[in-house]
């Protein structure tokens, strides 16, 4: 009988020391850092979901990757205050902590999603008003793209910035790209929506109530409803020629065939000189 009494030491010992060999190549990843003094820079933690989880892990096997950027370019006619928009988009990713929250990792290599009070989204401004329009096309052709394909640091980074391109007096292009770890199809709705809010008075959107869209799955008794409904009228079962002349068996016994003997190759013709 094999004695496996040592096998768990033996595990732990080994996993210790592959530790110590990829801290010493400095391949280890960064831990999170120590936590700030209570203040307003205090961080706040809290639980990602399994999407976000899957978003970082792409990531972060490639850092330098823009695949996961969800990117759109809007046309604002009218007067606008840039200062003003800019002030408005800080307001909304107060209201929204998912718009300052950062991802670090643990000593075990687990993202650790941070809130951060001193993290607002991406912001830069360029006036090409007074180039010519073929010029002033490439140019704005040229940041369309440089800021599209610049990836985020999830680490550092808010998962949003703004670059608003003034291409007239009264004409104004935004350039929004978003990561999808705190974007999806149903983000536009609720962002510009407090952004305009925001724009108009930048007090009202703070005193505005904040409602989170519930997840259809947490509620079980609606999640299968769903399923049921799909599973009460099945299609007929497919017939497929065999011995069994249909897919669905008639009994669960098991049957026994004798191997099937195939007619022995045949050799090789020899070719003679």
């Amino acid at each position: 009988m094999t004695d496996t009494t040592g096998l768990g030491t033996l595990d732990t010992q080994r996993l210790e020391l592959l530790r110590r060999r990829i801290t010493e190549r400095g391949l280890a990843r960064p831990a999170v850092a120590a936590e700030a003094d209570a203040g307003a820079d205090a961080k706040q933690r809290r639980e990602m979901s399994d999407g976000q989880r899957r978003m970082w892990f792409v990531q972060s096997v490639d850092p330098d990757s823009a695949l996961l950027n969800i990117c759109v370019s809007y046309r604002v006619t009218g007067n606008v205050d840039l200062e003003r928009l800019r002030q408005a988009v800080g307001a909304v990713a107060l209201r929204h902590p998912l718009l300052r929250t950062t991802y670090q990792t643990d000593s075990d290599g687990d993202p650790q999603p941070v809130t951060r009070d001193d993290v607002r989204p991406g912001w830069t401004e360029h006036d090409l008003s007074g180039l010519a329009e073929q010029a002033r096309r490439l140019r704005l052709e040229v940041l369309a793209q440089r800021q599209f394909r610049q990836p985020f640091d999830l680490t550092k980074d808010s998962p949003l910035r703004l670059a608003a391109v003034r291409v007239g007096a009264d004409e104004l292009i935004l350039l929004l790209t978003a990561h999808h770890i705190a974007w999806d199809d149903g983000s536009w709705a609720p962002f510009f929506t407090d952004l305009t809010r925001a724009y108009a008075d930048a007090d009202s959107i703070a005193a505005a109530p904040l409602t989170v869209a519930a997840d259809a799955v947490t509620n079980l008794d609606d999640d299968l409803a769903y399923w049921r409904s799909l599973m009460t009228d099945l299609p007929e079962p497919l017939e497929l020629p065999g011995p069994n002349g249909s897919v669905v068996p008639t009994t669960w016994r098991a049957q026994s065939t004798a191997p099937r003997r195939w007619p022995r190759r045949p050799a090789p013709l020899r070719t003679w000189c």
